[in-house]
């Protein structure tokens, strides 16, 4: 078998509103074993990584300590290495937390920002918007963790950081200056610096970041119809399968 690295999306992909789909576990370790190194590479912000990690391991996910990608950390690496010096968090307040640790950044100094960064904030109200949009007039600079415009769920699609984004634009009519998130340049750079001398795999359930990333850093991609895609399409460069299970079959 040669040898495989994994980029692996959760939501829509392995699991959906935290459920997995029947057999992902079972076909997870079964690779594992067999000397495949697997990351899971998420786009969503309202979580922590540790939070990730501790769900998977309660999902019987083979997991190790860097096995999870978030925007988060990419993005925290990205504004320590900048010249913002007082960066602003759209966050729920775990997530905050772990963007501001272990930075020089003085978490409680929330006025005049010199940037700012819109996660996934599913606690966000108007008084939060207003905030932000008053900085965006004035010509703070804003990023996004991701551009996902919704995210998958039992209940249909629900709105994710990417129309937050839109909606900022639409407001203010300033665009966000960049993204942490899939299939981004800063999150693609990340995972060709785990893929050493393994053949990288990336699988997901949407075209215009998992099927984009794939092509970024010169994986074989693979589109789920288990999450946002529904029906196959004809892009010579992505295999669709109807489940992560069915594709990773083929691999044994």
């Amino acid at each position: 078998m040669e040898k495989y690295v994994i980029f692996s999306d959760l939501d829509g992909t392995l699991y959906i509103d935290g459920l997995p789909f029947d057999g992902v576990q079972q076909s997870l370790q079964e690779l594992v074993d067999k000397g495949v190194k697997i990351f899971f590479t998420t786009n969503n912000t309202s979580s922590t990584r540790e939070d990730y990690r501790k769900k998977l391991i309660d999902l019987s996910f083979p997991i190790s300590e860097d096995s999870v990608i978030t925007p988060i950390q990419i993005a925290k690496d990205f504004f320590m290495k900048s010249n913002f010096c007082n960066p602003y968090i759209s966050s729920l307040p775990s997530v905050k937390k772990e963007f501001f640790s272990d930075t020089d950044f003085d978490s409680s100094q929330e006025n005049d920002p010199d940037s700012i960064l819109i996660a996934f904030n599913k606690e966000i109200d108007y008084k939060e918007l207003e905030k932000i949009a008053i900085w965006i007039n004035r010509g703070v600079p804003y990023f996004l963790t991701h551009i996902d415009y919704c995210c998958p769920s039992h209940l249909g699609p629900l709105p994710d950081c990417g129309s937050f984004g839109e909606l900022f634009f639409r407001t203010t009519g300033v665009k966000f200056t960049d993204h942490f998130g899939k299939p981004g340049k800063f999150y693609s750079d990340y995972l060709i610096s785990k893929i050493g001398s393994f053949k990288p795999i990336v699988i997901g359930d949407r075209i215009y970041t998992d099927g984009l990333l794939g092509k970024e850093i010169g994986a074989k991609t693979v589109i789920v119809l288990s999450g946002e895609t529904k029906k196959p399409d004809d892009i010579s460069e992505i295999d669709f399968f109807n489940t992560a299970v069915d594709f990773f079959n083929t691999l044994k």
